[in-house]
């Protein structure tokens, strides 16, 4: 829940049951009923503070929505018709091998608690499917270190999972030596792509940003949608960074988690730019809307603002 919908949930039943909670006592309302009573209540008032949407939409800045494929702009009021660049299909091939890794060790996991014919028939039929990988990278458009370092990768899943066919027994030892062996190629595919992905969103961004006045850029918003999993050290997320400035990471580029649709999108910006009004005119601060309604409690024991991310190698 946001702080939008928390703060007066808060606000209200905080005060209402300093006030009147012996009230309710003595009358013997359960107390579920009166909880109840205080959500509705609370329902009844954000659905007050959302009339101001149409008045909202009429401020949504220009938003720029970066995929892994395209860069979206979808002009204030016009959500249904973005403008769409399309960026250079670069990532695929290595996406591909990525997920084989994936196949690779779900499969044997399962193969090694249940080494039956049925399991050995799916190691064998996922040993034909990166034979049959191995053939479309080889032929795709992919530069040459790409593929290379890609080819490399994949013939050492296949190497591992023929291994695991011959012996009919698998170990999480095996399976950790043939995914390290093919880490190097995988990391040297990514990192050419990442490189080549960033310039071209880089130049993307800076083509849309000389395309509009100045007021309308410093007002623009960078989104970019995706799982939970892909919001730390996003490239799209640096892309954004790089023309609008990291400074602005979390106040005018955003990661939409969950979020993937240009009308969602659209919609997510509306709240983020509603919040934003309201906090300036009750806290004197814009942001904090943004932050959790206890966040003032959070501060008292850790004097800054954190965030919950996955954990990293120190």
């Amino acid at each position: 829940m946001n702080l939008s919908s928390k703060l007066a949930s808060v606000l209200l039943a905080g005060m209402a049951f300093a006030t009147t909670g012996q009230a309710f006592a003595d009358a013997s309302i359960p107390a579920s009923e009166s909880i109840s009573a205080f959500r509705e209540m609370n329902q009844s008032f954000r659905s007050l503070y959302y009339l101001q949407n149409p008045q909202v939409d009429a401020q949504v800045p220009l938003i720029v929505v970066i995929r892994s494929e395209t860069i979206s702009v979808i002009e204030p009021n016009k959500p249904a018709t973005p403008t769409t660049y399309t960026l250079a299909p670069r990532i695929e091939e290595i996406k591909s091998a990525l997920h084989a890794t994936l196949a690779f060790q779900g499969l044997m996991a399962v193969v090694a608690t249940d080494p039956s014919e049925a399991r050995w028939a799916q190691v064998a039929q996922f040993h034909a499917q990166l034979a049959k990988l191995d053939g479309m990278v080889a032929g795709s458009s992919a530069d040459a270190v790409t593929r290379s370092a890609t080819l490399v990768a994949l013939r050492q899943l296949q190497a591992g999972t023929k291994a695991a066919l011959d012996r009919r027994v698998v170990t999480d030892q095996q399976v950790v030596d043939v995914l390290r062996a093919a880490r190097p190629y995988i990391m040297q595919a990514v990192n050419q792509i990442g490189e080549a992905s960033l310039e071209q969103m880089i130049a993307v961004l800076r083509s849309i940003k000389e395309q509009v006045s100045t007021d309308v850029w410093d007002k623009a918003v960078v989104v970019v949608p995706g799982p939970a999993v892909a919001r730390i050290d996003n490239l799209a997320v640096m892309a954004g960074m790089q023309v609008l400035g990291s400074q602005e990471l979390g106040r005018r580029i955003f990661y939409s988690e969950g979020v993937y649709d240009d009308q969602g999108i659209a919609a997510y910006v509306q709240v983020l730019m509603r919040d934003k009004r309201f906090s300036g005119m009750l806290f004197d601060d814009p942001y904090r809307m943004w932050r959790d309604v206890f966040a003032d409690t959070s501060r008292r024991y850790i004097d800054r603002d954190y965030f919950t991310p996955l954990a990293q190698q120190p």
